[in-house]
């Protein structure tokens, strides 16, 4: 199965979940970088913590047992 690209402004929910149940934080992807080992990696912000940042792996973000995509603001 093909993968659509992840795309700055795409919001995305941690799949963990959080506490007591409810979702895991939100996150929007604010850049895209590609590594000199070929590894693609995004850089996501928390939304209600812009400050908290974290940059991970587009194959992890990409795999719906941890993340999983809520919004694309591209398409809105």
């Amino acid at each position: 199965m093909k993968r659509e690209a992840v795309q700055i402004g795409q919001h995305y929910f941690s799949a963990e979940g959080g506490y007591m149940g409810s979702p895991g934080p939100e996150w929007e992807v604010v850049s895209v970088t590609e590594l000199s080992d070929g590894v693609t990696c995004a850089n996501l912000a928390m939304i209600r913590d812009p400050t908290e940042r974290i940059t991970i792996a587009v194959s992890v973000l990409q795999n719906p047992k941890i993340y999983r995509l809520v919004s694309d603001k591209l398409s809105e």
